[in-house]
């Protein structure tokens, strides 16, 4: 009886202990599919860092696209600027001759208008003179006559 007793104790320890590996087992299988689910989840958030990597790198070479345009517009800009200066420089030198012309002109007008007042003038001595030596070629002709 005593070996049976023996026995049966043993084997409710192997039991127990069975038992007690059985839920070590179920707890490891339960660790191992937690790790497993959160190297998909390092996983997925590795692609999704690969990808935002790669837009930064995309949106990096774009900006440096958007910045040369802009150095290029600012430098035109200033060319626009710089010619527009120039010709606005030139404008204002020929409306500053165009003025001086108009004064020269004016001039030129008066003086015309005065050398042809004058030439009238000579005109009419010249034709008065013309008449008063007609009437003295005809006094000495008609003296002459006498």
């Amino acid at each position: 009886g005593e070996a049976i007793s023996r026995l049966e104790l043993e084997c409710q320890r192997s039991h127990a202990s069975l038992q007690s590996s059985e839920g070590a087992r179920l707890g490891l299988e339960a660790r191992l599919e937690r790790m497993v689910g959160e190297a998909k989840h390092i996983d997925a958030l590795s692609e999704q860092v690969r990808t935002l990597s790669q837009q930064a790198e995309e949106l990096s070479s774009h900006k440096s696209r958007l910045e040369q345009q802009l150095a290029d517009r600012e430098a035109r800009a200033v060319e626009l600027t710089t010619a527009y200066v120039a010709l606005t420089g030139e404008r204002d030198a020929l409306l500053a001759s165009t003025r001086i012309l108009d004064t020269e002109k004016d001039t030129w007008e008066g003086k015309i208008q005065r050398l042809t007042g004058e030439l009238g003038s000579l005109q009419r001595a010249l034709e008065s003179s013309e008449a008063q030596l007609g009437s003295v070629t005809a006094q000495l002709e008609s003296s002459e006559a006498q």
